[in-house]
């Protein structure tokens, strides 16, 4: 979240539901398991 709110965030952190951004986050979950890292990713960002 934090990552999507510098880098694009006008476009899509308005504080509504994005599709987008939920389909980043399922992208860097899957990431971070393939990585082997400990631990959820913080879903609080841009589309919650």
């Amino acid at each position: 979240g934090a990552s999507t709110r510098a880098i694009n965030g006008a476009n899509e952190c308005t504080g509504e539901f994005n599709a987008v951004a939920q389909k980043r986050f399922l992208i860097y979950s899957t990431v971070r398991k393939a990585f082997g890292l400990e631990g959820e990713g913080d879903e609080r960002g841009c589309y919650n």
